[in-house]
């Protein structure tokens, strides 16, 4: 087809997009590789036990949070500055609302962890709700 790059998503719960109410289930075209994970709503940010609570109507009215249409953007660490700064600290200062889902590294796919650090060349994948 010739892509140079490709997602194919489908939500646990049947939707052919990403969900919020279950896993994701996510299938990447890097170009090369076709790599497959998935991604849950806590990921993102997304408290299930609130939202159920919210639809029954336990909570007080005007409460509700509006539907999230959720976003996937990549990012090239370029920066040197930023390689001295944790990915939980980067999160609450660029990605509020965020989650950094994954980090191509020299070929190899990471899931990073909250104390670990950018390398420059990573491509870091941050999946979130706009």
């Amino acid at each position: 087809l010739g892509l140079k790059r490709a997602l194919v998503v489908h939500g646990a719960d049947g939707l052919d997009e990403i969900t919020t109410a279950d896993k994701t289930f996510i299938s990447e075209y890097n170009g090369n590789d076709i790599i497959s994970y998935d991604i849950s709503p806590d990921e993102l940010g997304i408290d299930l036990a609130k939202e159920a609570k919210l639809l029954e109507g336990k909570e007080q009215k005007g409460t509700a949070s509006e539907p999230a249409s959720t976003t996937i953007r990549s990012f090239r660490v370029t920066n040197e500055e930023l390689t001295h700064t944790t990915f939980s600290a980067l999160r609450e200062k660029y990605w509020d609302g965020f989650a950094v889902s994954r980090i191509e590294r020299d070929g190899e796919i990471i899931v990073p962890q909250p104390d670990d650090y950018p390398q420059i060349g990573d491509e870091v994948t941050v999946l979130g709700n706009v």
